[in-house]
Parts: structure tokens; sequence; C-alpha cells
């Protein structure tokens, strides 16, 4: 009877000691392995849906507005609570949590695992800290994901931080635990007891381990079900992507061609008819019309011209050629484009720069359209008599370049609208001015490239002000003379 009653209490004890730091920690691990490899699909979903370059680091730069949304849509869709993408110095320069981006990651396991391209995977409970030493208010999986170049799996480009919620998970293992907790007690206070009832007891603790095992089945059959039924949609949201993108690159493509060769003809035989090279018109209405058929000719080729690079920058395939230019020789060479365009509006281009000999290591083509467009909206919005004015700042944090006109203006609610493909504030029946409201957009895309900012400012009746900045990066030496 001693024998049975010793037995009894170690089991008392013995058991719930047991399910606390074996059982358990078995399946927090179990856990935290399935949902690493779940973290590990979703930083390559997420690198895949932002289109981030697979031989280019990590920068503050790596996301757009837009992809910022996409990268929030893309989240939800997933399930996440919160991710982080890092630079490779651990530089968090994008957060679902806005208080994180800039933040420096300093901890030991970034830099001599996570950046060695290796995943680490830590599971923190409701009420604890994280491994960013944050209080989380539920259980999380956090999962560092580490983005290599697909040419140099050696070179890091930085890194995904994802985190799942698995509050429900571990509160079923720990309803497990209390449970099997609970069944060992009772028997072990049975035994102690009642001796007689020993046998019976063992019998019943058996029955209560087969059920609690096939209710971990179970729950684990239910999970591999939902994560095989979720991947299996992602997949096929992915092969529509995929789809609709190249069905929109080849319509483009096509559009490209058989637009821009007959309209290259229709204002190539306009000119040559205004120019009456072959002999006269006649008719002054002859003239007038002609003029339109151009005019309607360049606009449709210029609308043309801005889908299409619309098209490059959302397919992230607008990339820099880069070259040293004088950037006041830039401007005035645009300001001359612009100068007949001014003189037929009445309008006055006041130019003033409080620098001289500014070189910059700048994708030409790309600053020109910059400039174009803007000195373009500036003159178009401009009443007759007006003026536009042009200046060129610098300063230790980089140089700037303001367009400023004396036109009808914006009000507040409708600054982010124009800056957006094909935003006007006008209807297209109602607006008294020409244009796709391509223009802004793209001058924005065009500046974030270049990893500068673009700023408008405008009120209604006083004009809009324009200004673009460019980090001290791109100001360079001047290049020595041959």
């Amino acid at each position: 009877m001693r024998g049975i009653f010793i037995v009894s209490l170690l089991i008392a004890v013995t058991f719930p000691l047991a399910d606390y730091f074996i059982v358990l920690p078995l399946f927090s691990n179990f856990v935290i392995q399935h949902t690493e490899e779940e973290a590990v699909r979703a930083g390559h979903h997420l690198a895949e849906d932002l289109v981030i370059q697979n031989n280019k680091d990590i920068s503050a730069n790596s996301l757009s507005k837009d992809m910022q949304e996409d990268a929030l849509s893309v989240a939800r869709g997933l399930g996440l609570v919160k991710f982080k993408l890092f630079a490779p110095d651990g530089t968090t320069v994008y957060s679902t949590d806005e208080e994180d981006i800039g933040k420096a990651n300093e901890n030991d396991y970034f830099h001599n695992i996570v950046a060695k391209g290796k995943v680490f995977t830590k599971l923190a409970r409701k009420d604890k800290l994280s491994l960013e030493g944050e209080v989380v208010t539920q259980d999380v999986v956090e999962t560092y994901v580490p983005l290599m170049r697909s040419d140099d799996q050696g070179h890091f480009r930085g890194a995904f931080e994802i985190y799942y919620d698995v509050t429900d998970r571990m509160a079923e293992i720990d309803r497990l635990i209390l449970l099997s907790t609970f069944v060992l007690g009772s028997v072990a206070l049975g035994l102690l007891v009642i001796v007689f009832l020993t046998l019976r007891s063992a019998v019943t603790v058996s029955i209560q381990r087969d059920l609690s095992s096939q209710a971990l089945r179970n729950v684990n059959k239910n999970l591999e079900t939902r994560v095989a039924e979720r991947t299996k949609e992602l997949m096929l949201e992915k092969d529509r992507a995929e789809m609709a993108s190249r069905a929109k690159s080849e319509f483009l493509a096509n559009m490209s061609h058989e637009l821009r060769t007959p309209l290259n003809s229709i204002i190539g035989f306009s000119e040559t008819l205004e120019h009456e090279v072959f002999g006269s018109l006649g008719s002054e209405k002859n003239a007038e019309y002609v003029a339109d058929i151009q005019k309607s000719g360049k606009f449709l080729l210029q609308l043309i011209n801005d889908i299409l690079d619309i098209s490059r920058i959302e397919a992230g395939e607008l990339e820099l050629d880069e070259e040293v230019i004088l950037v006041e020789q830039t401007i005035e060479t645009v300001l001359f484009l612009v100068k007949d365009r001014a003189a037929s509006g009445k309008i006055k281009i006041v130019t003033e720069n409080n620098t001289t000999d500014l070189y910059a290591s700048l994708d030409s083509r790309q600053f020109k359209q910059i400039l174009l467009n803007l000195l373009t909206n500036a003159i178009k919005f401009t009443d007759p008599g007006g003026k536009v004015f042009v200046s060129l700042q610098c300063d230790p944090k980089g140089f700037s370049v303001r367009v400023e006109d004396t036109g009808i203006g914006i009000s507040q609610e409708h600054i982010e609208r124009v800056q957006e493909a094909f935003g006007q504030v006008a209807g297209s029946m109602t607006r008294n001015h020409d244009g796709t409201g391509l223009g802004l957009s793209i001058v924005k895309a065009l500046v974030a490239n270049h990893g500068g900012e673009f700023k408008l400012e405008s009120e209604p009746g006083k004009g809009t002000v324009a200004t673009v900045t460019f980090p001290a990066e791109r100001i360079v030496e001047k290049p020595a003379t041959p």
C-alpha cells in the first residue's frame, strides 16, 4: 500500500511537470516550425508581388507609395499581424507600423544569422517581449526571412520580419495541456484515495491519452488542410495576376506599334501641308483644319507615350541611365522647348538661379521630362498675362528645382488626386484645358526613381508651386576638361 501511495504521489507531481516542461515545448516547436514555413512562403510572395528586383539591395526607395499600399493589401490577404522590411545594415525601411520605420536592428541574431542567409524564428507569448523588445498583445511567431541575390546567394540584400498570430493554435495547445494535467491529476488523486482502483485508473489514463492524441491529430490535419487550401488560392491568384500582366504588356506593345506608325504619318503629312510644300492650300479654312489635325495627332502621340511610361513605371521596368549633366544648361534647354507655347499664351517666364556650374549624376532624359511636364502644366493653367517662375537652389541637403505659376490653383482636397494617374480636378465634359492627367504622376515616379522628393503646394486663385528635390549624393564635381 505504501508503495502504491508513493507511486501515486510521484505521478501526481511528475506528470504535470512533464506536461509543462516537455510536452508544451514540443507542441510549441511544432507551431514555430509550421509557421516558419508559412512565413518563408509569405516572404517570397511579398517579394514577388511587390516586384522587388532580385539583384538590388533593399533601401528606403525600394517601395513606392503605391507599392506600400499593395504591401498592406498583400499582408492582409496572407493573414499577417505585421511585417517589416530591413535594409542590409538592419535599418527598417518599411513596416506596417509606421513608428518602426527608420529604426535600426542592432541585435546579434540579425547580423550573425539572418545576414548570412539563415531563417531565424521565435515564439513570443502574450504580454511577453518580442525579439524587438516590444510587448505583444497576442501569441505571435516572429520569423526573419533573408533575401539573397538570385545570382549570388552569398550576397545579403535585406530581410523581411513577419509576424503570424498563433493565439488560437497556442490556446488549443494550452487547453490540451490543461486537459491532460487535469486528467492525470485526477487519476493520481484517485490512486491516493482508493488504492484498489489503481488498475482501473491506469486504464482510464490510457484511454484519455488516446483521446488527446486523436484530438491533436485532428487539429494537425485541419491546419494542414487550411494551409493547402490557402496555398492553392494564392497560386491561383498569382497565375491570374501574371496572365493579366502579360495581357497588358502585349496590348500596350501592339497599341504602341499600331497607333504610333499612322500617327507619325498623319503628323508628318499635316506638317507638309501646313508648309505648302507641294502647293497652296487655297482656303484659310483648309489651313485651320490642317493645323487642327496636326495638333490632335501630337496630342494623341503624347498620350500614348505617357501611357507607356506609366505602364513601365508600374511594372518596375523604369531604369536609370545616369550621366553627369550641367543642371543649369539642361533647364535652359527645356525652357527653350516651351518658349513658343508660353509666348502664344502671353505668359512670361522668369528664371532665378542661386548657384552656378551645378553638375549632377542624373538620367538626362528623365530629368528633362520632369522639367517639361512641370513647365507645361504651369503654362497650361496660367491665364494670359500671367507669369511662371523657375528657380534652382542648392544647399547641403541637395538641390531643388522650383516651378511657380500665377495660375488658377488647386484646392487642398484635390492635391493628392492630381498626383495620381489620370487624376484631374474637372470632369472630362467640363474642363477647359486639354491633357490626360498623367503628367504629375509621371513626375512623382521619375523623381522617386532618383531618390528625390516631389512636393506640390497650391491655393485656388493664387497659383501653384511644384518643387522637386534631389539628394546631395546626386551632386558631383565638375568633370575634368580633356
